[in-house]
């Protein structure tokens, strides 16, 4: 008989064009039904096996579409379906948690009758099994990749355990410079002589350098001196008696440098010594050193200090110290200035790494967090479980699998020591003639 009839076409993307059903009289089921006319998987959590039919309307030559599932959407152009709707040439039927685009088209002739489809395509039932594979991936990397980012990070960090290191000012000499030459003054003062005790840490970096803080080669910089003509060199430390005395000499004359205290420093390793070297083998940028007067009219001295004050912090930039080194390479890069701008924010975690002065030589690691974003010309501030002794060693950071140094550990805050600064990595490159 002929007349009208229609037919449903899945329209392009992974269908096949060529399959399609023709229908008139009958009930049309779509489903995930093995008896469903039009079988589309359901991919949503809930399993609803039907849900939708296509019936003859009352009225002739028309169709309606009626929802049936609760959980599986149906939709005609885009638009929700509510209780039914009448089906017009050219009208596209979706449905939620399938994927399936189907259209509706009216043919007119002889009816070839209704074909029951047994299955979607077969490139749709790919596409659909590569989806829920993805989505239990992605699921599963949502929930373990964190943990796995994060046993990786600590495996880089062990690492750089082999690049930190211990030193310790084992002796200081006062000297006259004449001709490059350093002539020793007043002898040598041993460790432990009046007060002579400085244990930090230091770091050796993927370039060959090693990198300290100034005040752990330089122990008297950031002497806390109150000094009167009542009190005498003789009951200072000896360091700090002869970086008074260099200083004043050299303050009083013209701004003669000669004079100067140089300390003898010993590193040790996880595996044992690595090497002796003097405080003047190391490169420091002296620039925004603040010469400190104290005492009185009739008994003036004078001493270096690199410990920030209320209007100078930027001096506390000056508490890095850099050797290079031809022998001796870690695995801690240093990062640039744009790198610290992105990684060393407020809340990003830092891992500090030195040797407290509790231990005679065992490293050990602590946890913190920067408080404030990093802006060039400032102290990284942040937080963190440190000790005396941490001083000079690495606050470090993992980014695109390497070990950065994001600063190098220097002092605490004088009004709360839950707040520590470290000089930025970054400010090396302002030291002269490394």
């Amino acid at each position: 008989m002929k007349g009208l009839f229609y037919i449903l076409r899945w329209k392009g993307g992974d269908f096949r064009n060529d399959e399609q059903l023709a229908a008139s009289e009958n009930i049309v089921r779509i489903g995930q039904r093995a008896d469903c006319d039009v079988r589309l998987p359901n991919g949503g959590p809930f399993a609803d096996e039907l849900f939708a039919v296509i019936k003859p309307a009352k009225s002739p030559d028309c169709w309606q579409l009626i929802p049936v599932s609760e959980f599986v959407h149906t939709y005609v152009n885009g638009s929700s379906v509510g209780l039914n709707h009448y089906l017009r040439n050219g009208d596209r039927i979706s449905f939620s948690e399938t994927g399936a685009d189907i259209l509706f088209e009216l043919r007119k002739g002889e009816n070839p009758g209704t074909a029951h489809f047994t299955s979607v395509s077969r490139r749709f039932v790919t596409a659909v099994s590569i989806a829920a594979v993805l989505a239990v991936v992605l699921a599963f990397y949502g929930i373990i990749a964190p943990s796995l980012q994060k046993t990786r990070n600590s495996r880089l960090l062990a690492t750089a355990d082999q690049s930190v290191v211990r030193i310790t000012v084992d002796s200081v000499f006062y000297v006259r410079t004449v001709s490059g030459q350093d002539c020793v003054l007043e002898g040598e003062a041993s460790a432990g002589q009046r007060g002579l005790v400085m244990n930090g840490t230091a770091f050796l970096t993927t370039d060959g350098l090693l990198v300290t803080a100034r005040h752990c080669i330089e122990p008297w910089l950031n002497y806390n001196l109150v000094f009167s003509s009542k009190m005498s060199l003789d009951e200072l430390p000896l360091c700090t008696a002869w970086a008074l005395k260099a200083e004043t000499y050299n303050q009083t004359h013209d701004n003669d440098t000669s004079y100067s205290v140089i300390s003898k420093c010993t590193l040790y390793g996880v595996n044992g010594y690595l090497g002796t070297y003097l405080s003047s083998d190391f490169r420091c940028n002296c620039e925004r050193d603040e010469i400190v007067e104290i005492g009185d009219f009739s008994n003036r001295y004078f001493i270096r200090s690199i410990t920030g004050r209320f209007n100078r912090s930027d001096m506390m930039l000056g508490d890095l110290a850099v050797m290079k080194l031809l022998s001796l390479k870690g695995t801690i890069t240093l990062p640039s200035e744009e790198l610290l701008e992105k990684e060393v924010v407020a809340g990003s975690a830092l891992t500090f790494k030195g040797y407290p002065r509790r231990q005679e030589t065992g490293i050990e690691t602590s946890p913190g967090d920067v408080l404030k974003d990093f802006a060039a010309g400032h102290m990284i501030s942040h937080n963190g479980g440190l000790e005396p002794g941490y001083s000079g060693g690495p606050a470090l950071f993992v980014c695109d699998g390497k070990v950065y140094a994001a600063g190098v550990i220097s002092t605490f805050d004088k009004d709360s020591r839950h707040c520590i600064y470290s000089v930025p990595a970054s400010e090396i490159i302002n030291i002269p003639a490394l």
